[in-house]
């Protein structure tokens, strides 16, 4: 038997999917917002935005995209929520480029972040709150640590001056270069030190890597933007080496002198 479908109708009922949104992944909204600082909450849905929301794996992200979107004021703040996203492995970041390279890991955050129970009932295996361990089955039944006892422990890392500097895009090998400056003019490497050189380093509009490069051919443990006034700073821009053409030599033919009679030479 024949039925016949009114398809004029059906797709007139049909209701159009529009693509102008980001689908933010469950576990996003499940779990990983209630054990992160709003500021990280706010970094990730950028990262989101950037990656799945374009169907990309990767994307590089600026610093100043990411003050420009979340409305966060200083660089710093921005660096804190994506060091503690990498913490908590919500996050990749690759940093052998100018601008890091930014990935989502959320398969390795389940398997470390402790989620908490359902209910008073043993621990349940219905999703959100089961973790992706060798055993599917298995749930933390511990509580996440809170937002002040995960920063007590960011506070207790030590400060790393060089890795503070590889944040900014330096070249790890100009940042040992410069190091070796400082510490023969028995520089201390500290967090205050490193902010001051921050703070002179944005007044200065350069790249990292030319700052650099100043600061080690003339000896300077430290940056003050004031100091580039008397620099030519077209001798540290990078310019392509010019090919030359070497010279072809004068090939020497021999002659031959022919003698013919009734000539004279």
């Amino acid at each position: 038997m024949n039925i016949g479908v009114d398809f004029e109708k059906f797709i007139q009922q049909a209701v159009t999917v529009e693509e102008n949104y980001t689908k933010m992944p469950n576990i996003v909204i499940d779990s990983i917002m209630q054990n992160i600082s709003p500021n990280a909450y706010k970094c990730l849905s950028v990262i989101i935005r950037c990656t799945l929301g374009y169907q990309r794996d990767s994307y590089q992200i600026a610093q100043t995209l990411f003050l420009e979107i979340t409305g966060i004021k200083r660089k710093e703040t921005v660096i804190d929520a994506i060091r503690e996203l990498e913490q908590l492995k919500i996050i990749s970041v690759d940093r052998s480029t100018h601008i890091n390279t930014f990935s989502l890991t959320f398969d390795q955050y389940e398997k470390t972040v402790l989620v908490r129970k359902n209910s008073t009932k043993s621990a349940s295996t219905e999703k959100p709150y089961q973790v992706g361990t060798n055993n599917p089955y298995l749930v933390g039944t511990e509580n996440p640590y809170s937002i002040k006892e995960r920063k007590k422990k960011e506070n207790n890392i030590k400060f790393s001056f060089s890795e503070s500097l590889k944040n900014l895009g330096a070249d790890e090998q100009l940042i040992k270069d410069w190091l070796a400056v400082r510490k023969n003019k028995k520089a201390a490497n500290t967090e205050t030190a490193f902010k001051g050189f921050e703070r002179e380093f944005n007044k200065a509009n350069l790249n990292i890597n030319t700052v650099l490069k100043i600061c080690i051919e003339r000896s300077w443990q430290g940056f003050n933007a004031s100091w580039l006034q008397n620099i030519n700073l077209a001798e540290y821009q990078e310019q392509e080496p010019t090919q030359t053409v070497p010279e072809q030599p004068v090939t020497a033919f021999k002659g031959v002198a022919k003698k013919f009679k009734g000539m004279n030479q």
